[in-house]
C-alpha cells in the first residue's frame, strides 16, 4: 500500500512539476496599436502630409520594427502611409490625431475606445485589451472611414480604414 502511495505521489509531482516548467512562448503586447491605413481613392497628391497626436508629449510608435521614442509627430512626409500605428493609453478611452496636407488643410480624427485590463498568465502578467467604439472624422480632405476590424491587438491587422 505504501509503495502504491508513493508511485502515486512521485507521479502526481512529475506531472506538476513538468506542467509549472512550460514556459508561456508568446505574451500579447502589454500596449498594443491601433492600425489605421489610408486609400487614395482619388488620387490626390500633396507636398506633405503630417501625422500630430494630439496630448502627448512623447510616445512609442513601431517603426520599421524597432521602438523609437518620438514626440507628437508620429508620420511626417510627401504622402500618406499604407498604414499607421496609433499608440494607445489604458487611461484614456480616446485618441486624437491631426492628418496635416501641406501647410494649411488638415483633418481631425477622434476615435474612442474601451479598455478593459486582463490578467494573461503569471508570465506575461496584466495586460490591457482593447475595442473601438465609434470615430469622428471631419472631411476637408478625407472622404470617409470605416471600422474594419473593432479589436485591438497585436495581431498587425487593420483597425480603421481612411478613405480620401
Amino acid at each position: 500500500m505504501k509503495r502504491v502511495f508513493l508511485k502515486v505521489t512521485a507521479a502526481l509531482l512529475l506531472v506538476l512539476l513538468w506542467g509549472c516548467q512550460e514556459s508561456v512562448e508568446y505574451c500579447p503586447d502589454k500596449n498594443p496599436y491601433l492600425y489605421c491605413s489610408f486609400q487614395n481613392t482619388e488620387k490626390i497628391s500633396f507636398d506633405t502630409f503630417t501625422v500630430i497626436i494630439d496630448g502627448l508629449s512623447e510616445i512609442q510608435i513601431a517603426q520599421n520594427g524597432n521602438n523609437t521614442t518620438k514626440s507628437d509627430t508620429i508620420f511626417n512626409g510627401s504622402t500618406p502611409p499604407d498604414t499607421l500605428l496609433i499608440p494607445l493609453s489604458a487611461n484614456s478611452n480616446n485618441v486624437t490625431f491631426r492628418c496635416m496636407f501641406g501647410s494649411n488643410k488638415g483633418d481631425i480624427c477622434k476615435i474612442y475606445y474601451n479598455s478593459d485590463i486582463l490578467f494573461a498568465n503569471p508570465e506575461c502578467g496584466f495586460i490591457a485589451m482593447y475595442s473601438i467604439d465609434s470615430f469622428l472624422l471631419s472631411t476637408n480632405i478625407f472622404d470617409s472611414a470605416y471600422i474594419k476590424f473593432p479589436y485591438i491587438n497585436d495581431d498587425q491587422q487593420k483597425n480603421i480604414e481612411i478613405f480620401y
